[in-house]
Order: C-alpha cells, then sequence, then structure tokens
C-alpha cells in the first residue's frame, strides 16, 4: 500500500483540475487559484463554466472543455502569459478568453513568451476597442483559433477605434487554420468617427497566415481597417482557393516598411468599401487577385 501511495503522489502534483461547481475530483473552483498552486511543466484540466482572468510566467498546460462552454473573462486581459525562464512553451487549449474592466489589451497578452494556442475564441476587451489577442517579444503558434477585435466606444475611451483581431509586435507568430476580424469603428459624436482595426496588425517581428480567414473592421466613415496591415516586418499568406483576405472600407493589403508575401489560391478580395488592394512592398501576382 505504502507503494501505491508514493507511486500516486506526483500525479496529484502535476495534474490540477479547476471546475465552477467544485464538483468531484477537482482541486480548485477558480483558475487563478489553480495557477498559483502549480508549477512549471504542470497541466490544469479546466471544465466547463466561466473562471477569473489570470497571470503567470510559468510554462502549463491548461486545458478547457472546448470555447463553448469554457470562458475565461478578466478584470484585464483574460490571459497574460510571461516567459518561463526556461523558454518552454505554456499551452492553452480549448478556451473563449474575453477582456475586460480597465484593459489595454484584449482576451490574450503575451509577454516574452512562448505560447501555444488551440481551438480557442478571442475577444477584446467588451466595450472598447482592443486587440483580441497581442503579443511582445515573443513566439506564438496558432491553430484553429478565432481572433476578433472589439469595436470602439467613444463612451468609454476619446477615441472610437476597434481593435485589431491581433497584434503583434518584436514577434515571431505563426497561424493555422485561424480567423481573424478588425473591430469596427464606431460614430464618435463630438471626437469623430473611428477608424476600425485590422484583421492582424504586424508591428514588428515574422508572422506566417496559412489557411487562414483575414477581414479588416467596418467603419461608417469609411475608415475601415486593413486585412493585414504590416508597419516592419515580414508577412508570408498562403491558402486555398476557400480562404479569404479583404479590407473593410480600406485596402486589402498594406504595408509601409514592411514586406506582404502571398502564395497559393488564396482569394484577395478588393475591400468592402474602396475596392482597392494596396502594392506597396507586397509580392501578389495578378492572377491571384479577385
Amino acid at each position: 500500500m505504502l507503494n501505491l501511495v508514493v507511486f500516486f503522489l506526483p500525479l496529484l502534483q502535476n495534474t490540477h483540475v479547476v471546475d465552477a461547481a467544485g464538483g468531484a475530483g477537482s482541486t480548485h473552483t477558480d483558475i487563478p487559484a489553480a495557477v498559483a498552486f502549480a508549477t512549471s511543466g504542470d497541466t490544469i484540466l479546466v471544465r466547463a463554466g466561466t473562471y477569473s482572468g489570470f497571470s503567470t510566467d510559468k510554462a502549463l498546460t491548461m486545458l478547457g472543455a472546448g470555447a463553448a462552454v469554457t470562458s475565461i473573462v478578466g478584470l484585464g486581459s483574460a490571459a497574460i502569459i510571461n516567459g518561463d525562464p526556461s523558454g518552454a512553451p505554456f499551452v492553452l487549449a480549448g478556451f473563449e478568453c474575453r477582456g475586460g474592466g480597465s484593459a489595454t489589451f484584449g482576451g490574450v497578452t503575451v509577454i516574452n513568451g512562448n505560447l501555444t494556442l488551440l481551438d480557442c475564441e478571442l475577444h477584446g476587451r467588451t466595450g472598447v476597442g482592443t486587440p483580441a489577442f497581442s503579443g511582445f517579444d515573443s513566439k506564438v503558434r496558432a491553430s484553429r483559433c478565432s481572433f476578433e477585435g472589439s469595436p470602439g466606444n467613444i463612451l468609454v475611451h476619446l477615441t472610437s477605434g476597434g481593435g485589431a483581431g491581433a497584434f503583434l509586435s518584436a514577434s515571431m507568430f505563426s497561424a493555422d487554420s485561424c480567423t481573424f476580424r478588425g473591430g469596427d469603428g464606431l460614430v464618435g459624436g463630438p471626437f469623430g468617427t473611428g477608424s476600425a482595426g485590422p484583421g492582424l496588425r504586424l508591428w514588428s517581428g515574422d508572422a506566417v497566415l496559412s489557411r487562414c480567414d483575414i477581414l479588416g473592421g467596418l467603419s461608417p466613415s469609411g475608415l475601415g481597417g486593413s486585412g493585414v496591415e504590416c508597419t516592419a516586418g515580414d508577412v508570408r499568406i498562403s491558402g486555398t482557393a476557400s480562404n479569404t483576405c479583404q479590407g473593410g472600407e480600406s485596402v486589402t493589403l498594406a504595408a509601409s516598411a514592411g514586406t506582404i508575401v502571398v502564395h497559393g489560391p488564396i482569394a484577395v478580395l478588393p475591400s468592402i468599401g474602396s475596392g482597392t488592394v494596396s502594392y506597396t512592398h507586397l509580392t501578389l501576382p495578378t492572377s491571384d487577385l479577385v
């Protein structure tokens, strides 16, 4: 019997079960407590429910019961991931993540970290235009995720601009089979009308998008967001004929000092409003335009 107890204890230490209802076999009723108790390398299993946001510098694997039934709603970002000193990745799978409160950024923020996102739905902060995802000096991989920036709101901020689906600075980002949608810009009353957010905004770094659908946000002023906005760095886009990239009343692909390269039969559509595609720093065969 003693041998069985010694063998079983490490399993208890490495796997934690979070259940908002405190059901049988659970170890915590909210995610922050489980994260505080866990150590790098541990796995946290989260049952269906709505949970508080968290911040950590640990390399954990956090598995939800599916984005349709497992939500993380933060007072700031739903999840803030700071890099583990070992460089090991944090894995987040099967969640809806939504920012709230006074967040400058939205659903998930990673800083100097290594993050893998699987089967997640990310949203900007409710009530004000913020990105659904923000990455700074990080390495990020995403698969089968959606990134939806939140619309602007003049009642909360002095600007009414929409947030980007994903915002990246000095980061390496790869996405497969994902959806990016910029937040809409709203009428801003005495402060004018806000511009909408792009589906993806690369401030610097590198982004590789494979089999993704990308759409810029819309704005009543015609200041819609680009599908992809590249200020510096490189964006490479590829996909099938069923994938689309389109701007919302702005240019579909916009690169200033950066480069955007499109490969394959992905449909790069003229923007909804202006009907134009930017060719600045862009490699795109004419035959690929729809």
